[in-house]
């Protein structure tokens, strides 16, 4: 990893250590409380089945990956990957709550911390890969999206859920504005005074490529049948794209 991206990357670890405790509440409040329906939409846009093995990429909290195990069911597995352990900490609790809660097991759930560019496991072992808030904070995309290519099985599908850019008309012009006023303030006044720490998330979705272009990055790297969802208007996007059947290997 070059110095710069070695740089980002413990900004970027140093960033979500210290909102971990807070980031399913903000996610909430920001998105109106649509978060939870745009993660059912991943797991859809994914195509995930019961009994499929999923890999949730950048997990944080692990609201998609017990998403992922909803649709996976019993018989399925989902693991989680994430390279902050307060992350990955919030994640284990907020699995052992859910399964409490509904009185299912947690075996069918693990975490493993990790570098999204350096994937720990092995080729074509995942039915499917998802990525939630994710592909923005990393350095190398197109090598993560590579590797995300590389684990997932031939036919299966790699999705990222991120920001996009907004599509109605005047929009961009009123929503990056409030955004980029209102999350560091909710950031100071509702999670601790980690204003700046909510300022890195504005400029990290304002810098994010749109998602037709993210779209035509999985397609460089190997990945067919992209195409991109939008989600509020463009704000938030789903972009996916399958590994060929004809090339099972790396």
């Amino acid at each position: 990893m070059n110095e710069e991206g070695g740089g980002k990357s413990r900004m970027v670890r140093d960033i979500f250590g210290e909102i971990a405790e807070k980031y399913d509440f903000m996610n909430s409040v920001m998105s109106l409380g649509l978060d939870r329906h745009w993660r059912r939409q991943a797991v859809r846009t994914a195509r995930i089945r019961t009994g499929h093995r999923v890999a949730d990429i950048c997990c944080g909290t692990g609201r998609l990956t017990l998403a992922a195990r909803a649709a996976a069911g019993r018989e399925g597995e989902v693991v989680g990957l994430d390279f902050s352990p307060a992350m990955l900490c919030v994640a284990a609790g907020n699995v052992e709550a859910e399964c409490r809660r509904t009185g299912s097991h947690v075996g069918s759930i693990s975490f493993v911390q990790g570098d999204a560019a350096e994937l720990p496991f092995a080729t074509a072992s995942f039915d499917a890969v998802l990525i939630g808030w994710g592909l923005r904070n990393i350095t190398d995309r197109e090598g993560a999206v590579r590797e995300m290519r590389r684990i997932v099985k031939p036919g299966g599908r790699v999705v990222s859920l991120d920001m996009g850019q907004p599509r109605f008309p005047g929009m961009s012009a009123v929503y990056w504005p409030v955004f980029a006023r209102l999350i560091p303030f909710l950031g100071s006044r509702c999670a601790g005074g980690k204003a700046r720490e909510y300022a890195y998330l504005y400029e990290s979705a304002r810098c994010f490529p749109p998602q037709e272009e993210l779209a035509d990055m999985f397609r460089r790297c190997g990945l067919t049948a992209t195409g991109a969802l939008d989600l509020a208007g463009g704000a938030v996007a789903l972009v996916y794209g399958e590994k060929s059947p004809l090339y099972p290997g790396e």
